[in-house]
Formats: C-alpha cells, sequence, structure tokens
C-alpha cells in the first residue's frame, strides 16, 4: 500500500469514491498513518498480525459517518467490519483477505460470520456487504 498512495490518492478523488476497501494491504505495526494519509479521507486498517503480507482496511471519505465494529470481527478470519450511513441507511461492510493457503475451513469461518451479522439482534435487518479476495 505504501508504494501506491500516489495512485489511490489520484482514484480516490478523481472518481469522487465515498469507500474503498483494501486487502493485503502489507502493512504492519511499524507502519505511521502519515505513510498511507491520503488528504481527504481517512484510513481504518487492521495489521495482519502472524504472518508477513496480507492486512485489510478501508479508506473514507471524510463527511462520510462510520465507525468500526470490531464487535462484528471474526478472530478466526483476517477482517476489518466498519459501520456507515449513506443516504440514511446503514451498512455494514466487512473487508476479507483469504490467504492463498486458506484451507476449506476458511469458508466455514466465513458462513459463521456471515450468519453471526444475520443473527446481530441489532444489526441483524442492516444490509451487509462482504469485500475483498
Amino acid at each position: 500500500l505504501r508504494n501506491k498512495t500516489h495512485d489511490l490518492q489520484q482514484l480516490l478523488t478523481s472518481q469522487n469514491i465515498h469507500i474503498m476497501a483494501l486487502a493485503e494491504t502489507w502493512l504492519d505495526t511499524s507502519i505511521s498513518s502519515g505513510e498511507i494519509h491520503i488528504t481527504g479521507y481517512r484510513f481504518e486498517w487492521r495489521d495482519r498480525s502472524r504472518k508477513r503480507g496480507g492486512g485489510v482496511g478501508f479508506y473514507i471519505k471524510d463527511g462520510v459517518r462510520s465507525k468500526c465494529r470490531l464487535d462484528l470481527d471474526s478472530t478466526d478470519v483476517e477482517m476489518q467490519t466498519i459501520e456507515v450511513l449513506i443516504e440514511n441507511q446503514q451498512y455494514i461492510v466487512s473487508c476479507v483477505y483469504r490467504p492463498p493457503d486458506a484451507t476449506v475451513e476458511f469458508w466455514d469461518k466465513i458462513d459463521t460470520t456471515i450468519a453471526a451479522f444475520r443473527d446481530h439482534p441489532r444489526d441483524g435487518a442492516k444490509p451487509c456487504l462482504l469485500v475483498g479476495d
């Protein structure tokens, strides 16, 4: 991500993108937010903690109401979830990274995660978007 920040800035601003989800950010705790800052956007991300590579995040345009929903993230799947308000409708958006060595069990974990969204007492009726690779 660090070596693509300029290209992302061009894309975000020229296309007036409100939310961009990114997988395989390759960020870790050594990266400062200033290194990936894009004017007019904030970046919410989750580092990959156990291995090199991976990582997920969102560039969110200033003015878009959102909040991180750590309570909806799975500890079994590399993901980040946000809640956004667009035109008076709340959405749950999750960005998921599926590593190349993921097994069939990965899809069981995704299924469990989606079921948790659907069955959540407060969020089950909100539209849910699951993105990633």
